[in-house]
């Protein structure tokens, strides 16, 4: 693995540990491999050519209209800007504070002990943003103008002070590939372009381990935002001698699972919006998976706007 997609994060006992928690039932007996994608560790020239002509093309995309994409950082930013008023103090639901009379019924109905309000700064709201790239080779077609919509959100979430990391995902073999190309305390947006696409994509599996990865962030409010084209698709062709072929992880059973994942996140306060880079006739696929909260975008003109507006959203929800 290390040969194909870069030095290994983990050594093999923390990813037995990962593997114990997450490889279960649906994914059971698969492998999980994380990388930042050093290619130090590939030997074979003909694979880190192979990876360095892809990012070159994501970089080449980005330059050949550079004016173009750093006016939709300028404009995304602007509009997240509005909900970001800093040096204010606004009031939040609590366990302790001042107590309000009209929220006692809730901690008798529905066990919501939260009937207090705490004044607080503004600016002592912390956000998290995950961004989340489906790398499989069903996006091969977009990879350049994905890594592109990619760096424009975490251009501008960085240039706002607003923590973000960039993550991608792919299968190969029985390994779920996570490649984190920038950490929240990066600097490193550009990294974007070391996206690339390859394999399949067992979703439900990446999904709920990038998940998991800010769980010791408790004190952030998080948003998740996944670029997808609602095909969950991982299917064993090779196996070893003397082993039984894997179930196929597609269908129904693959955008169940995603699904299920999703309304974990959520349950947790992630608030999810999945990017849309699929068909027409994959519309209602997407809305199974991501309820409400998903956007299909057509052009950057419109990822500014949309995402500008979701990500403006969320945040005025914690200044009201």
């Amino acid at each position: 693995m290390e040969n194909y997609y870069g030095k290994t994060m983990f050594d093999i006992n923390k990813l037995h540990i990962l593997e114990k928690k997450y490889c279960k039932d649906i994914h059971h007996a698969y492998k999980l491999f994380f990388t930042k994608g050093d290619l130090s560790s590939i030997k074979e020239d003909y694979r880190k050519n192979q990876i360095e002509q892809e990012q070159n093309k994501n970089k080449y995309e980005y330059m050949s209209k550079k004016e173009y994409y750093d006016r939709s950082i300028e404009k995304l930013k602007s509009i997240i800007k509005q909900s970001l008023a800093q040096n204010e103090n606004v009031k939040n639901k609590s366990y302790s504070g001042n107590v309000d009379a009209r929220l006692i019924y809730k901690a008798e109905k529905i066990n919501d002990y939260k009937i207090f309000w705490k004044e607080k700064r503004r600016d002592e709201i912390k956000f998290l943003v995950d961004i989340v790239i489906d790398s499989s080779a069903s996006l091969l077609e977009k990879q350049s103008k994905l890594s592109v919509q990619a760096y424009i959100i975490s251009k501008a979430l960085e240039d706002l002070k607003i923590e973000n990391s960039i993550k991608t995902f792919n299968s190969f073999m029985d390994y779920t590939v996570i490649k984190i190309l920038k950490d929240y305390d990066d600097m490193k947006s550009e990294n974007c372009f070391d996206y690339f696409c390859s394999g399949g994509n067992r979703d439900g599996l990446a999904i709920d381990v990038i998940g998991s990865m800010s769980n010791n962030m408790s004190d952030y409010k998080k948003m998740m935002i996944i670029f997808t084209d609602a095909k969950p698709f991982d299917v064993q062709v090779l196996h070893a001698i003397g082993t039984k072929v894997k179930k196929p992880y597609q269908g129904d059973i693959a955008i169940d699972d995603t699904a299920n994942v999703i309304r974990k996140l959520r349950q947790k306060n992630t608030k999810v919006c999945g990017i849309f880079s699929g068909q027409e006739e994959d519309i209602g696929i997407i809305r199974y998976i991501y309820g409400s909260d998903f956007l299909h975008i057509n052009s950057v003109e419109q990822l500014s706007t949309k995402v500008g507006r979701f990500i403006s959203d969320y945040i005025s929800n914690f200044y009201e």
